[in-house]
């Protein structure tokens, strides 16, 4: 089972809607929706935005389905160089931008319990959506996906984040699920659409681009369950 989410309605909605045989869980304050989708069996949650939404889907997901994989959907700020609104980012590893120690010895970004800064991705399933975003003629990049609990539109701030973290894109979800699904020794994708370039212009990009760039995640799901054995 595969199991997938979105922070927001408009990052799951589309799934939901052309679900079948759909069973309705709820764990907490999160709605787990189980049935077939383009063939396959998969568990679709819409989290909620942030970090600690997000790692809580994420741990009752796991408990509740035992998905095989986990696949974050949704859309980000595009921070690398060259990296254009409607491009896909998918993690090649994540990384949470915003964990700062301070004084102590250890790195920006430190994951204690996991002791690593970057959390690699599933590596055959990037690669394999990334096929598929490429062959419908989407520009695709695999880099880092870095993850904040706020949302980006300060030039200086993304500067930092891209120098100190390398990172491709940012976003508010998809370093926690990575640290969950770790901790859970449960492989993961992230898969994002580019909204805005995490700017002072950011809002009114994202408000315009949004639905569209979740558009394209849908399609590019759809293609890789109906391509699964």
């Amino acid at each position: 089972m595969i199991g997938i989410i979105g922070a927001m309605a408009s990052e799951v909605n589309g799934l939901k809607a052309q679900m079948k045989e759909l069973d309705i869980q709820k764990i907490g304050t999160t709605n787990f929706y189980h049935g077939i989708l383009f063939g396959k069996e998969v568990v679709v949650a819409k989290s909620g935005i942030g970090k600690v939404n997000a790692s809580m889907c994420t741990q009752n997901m796991i408990h509740a389905y035992k998905p095989s994989l986990i696949i974050n959907t949704g859309c980000a700020a595009g921070v690398g160089d060259g990296i254009r609104v409607g491009d896909i980012v998918l993690a090649s590893k994540a990384v949470q931008h915003d964990l700062d120690y301070g004084p102590l010895p250890d790195a920006r970004g430190y994951l204690d319990g996991i002791d690593r800064v970057y959390i690699d991705a599933d590596k055959e399933n990037t690669e394999t959506i990334a096929a598929i975003a490429e062959s419908i003629g989407v520009h695709t990049r695999i880099g880092v996906v870095a993850t904040g609990d706020q949302f980006l539109c300060d030039t200086v701030k993304k500067e930092d984040i891209k120098t100190v973290f390398h990172a491709d894109a940012v976003e508010m979800e998809g370093g926690s699920i990575a640290h969950t699904a770790c901790a859970n020794e449960v492989p993961f994708v992230i898969l994002r659409s580019i909204s805005d370039n995490g700017d002072e212009a950011a809002s009114v990009s994202y408000e315009e681009f949004e639905k569209e760039v979740n558009k394209i995640n849908i399609e590019i799901l759809k293609k890789y369950l109906e391509g699964l054995k």
